[in-house]
């Protein structure tokens, strides 16, 4: 579950950078353009909800062997 947990976080980061990478530059600037925000936002949260079900699964795969040794 460690590893899992740590290649869907990674996964999660990948998205991220591919939206902020691959976003237009001009189209971060609102005055010239909303569109390519607009077409990323939904890949963008979606990369952050795969990055915290990375994070989720990994927090609890420490913690269930952390008990485990006590």
């Amino acid at each position: 579950m460690k590893t899992l947990g740590l290649l869907v976080g990674f996964i999660g980061i990948l998205i991220l950078a591919c939206t902020v990478i691959l976003t237009p530059a001009h189209s971060f600037n609102p005055a010239d353009s909303n569109n390519g925000v607009s077409a990323n936002a939904a890949i963008f949260f979606g990369g952050l909800i795969v990055f915290g079900a990375g994070v989720v699964m990994y927090a609890n795969s420490i913690e269930k062997k952390a008990q485990g040794k006590k």
